[in-house]
Parts: structure tokens; C-alpha cells; sequence
């Protein structure tokens, strides 16, 4: 079995858009928020762990629905769950800013994945 963070580093290299908390997959769809971030409302000496992947989109362009649909789908290629569901801890969507500013990416890009 592959372990997340390698499946991960397989189809989230590109921009931030994933990375791995926990067991699971979390996706980012957006730097922008309405309000204070979940990061900022922590402190300004909390650090993601450096294992995650986790790297804010920044200034790169926001992804699209078919771009989160190919991490999903090549990060479950990638990565043998083992049959059990409780092995998969599923999708989440969050990153540094608000996924829902991008709803209709969310929704699309739970049409479009696997």
C-alpha cells in the first residue's frame, strides 16, 4: 500500500491545490475569505505540518473543477484503501480561504470525480 503522502505527491504537486491532514485528502479551492482564515484565527505561530503537502494557492491561478476532479481521481488510483471503507476517510474541501466563494467549482467537482 502506498503511503497518503506519496500517493498525494503523485497528483498534488501542482499549486496547492491538495494536500494530506490527518488521512485525508483536502482540497483548496480558493485563497479567498469573507472572513478571519481557520490558519489566521489560530495564531501567527501555527504551522501546517510540513508532511501535509499543505502550500497556499498564493498567486498561482484557482483550479478548476476538472483539475480537483483529476487530483481525486488520481489520488484513488494511486492509493490501494484496502477495500475497507473505514480506510477512507473520503474528500474535504478546505484550504486557506472559504470553499464555498467557490461553489460552483465544488459542485462541479463532486459531478466530475469518481
Amino acid at each position: 500500500m502506498l503511503s497518503l503522502t506519496r500517493a498525494l505527491s503523485t497528483v498534488a504537486s501542482q499549486n496547492g491545490y491538495a494536500y494530506i491532514l490527518g488521512g485525508g485528502l483536502y482540497l483548496a479551492l480558493t485563497d479567498a475569505s469573507n472572513a478571519r482564515t481557520l490558519l489566521a484565527s489560530r495564531g501567527p505561530g501555527f504551522k501546517m505540518p510540513e508532511e501535509s503537502g499543505f502550500v497556499p494557492i498564493g498567486k498561482s491561478t484557482e483550479p478548476t473543477a476538472l483539475e480537483l476532479a483529476d487530483v481525486v481521481d488520481a489520488f484513488y488510483t494511486n492509493l490501494e484503501v484496502g477495500g475497507a471503507v473505514d480506510n477512507d476517510s473520503g474528500v474535504t474541501f478546505a484550504g486557506l480561504g472559504e470553499p464555498t466563494l467557490k461553489l460552483d467549482v465544488l459542485l462541479e467537482t463532486g459531478k466530475n470525480s469518481p
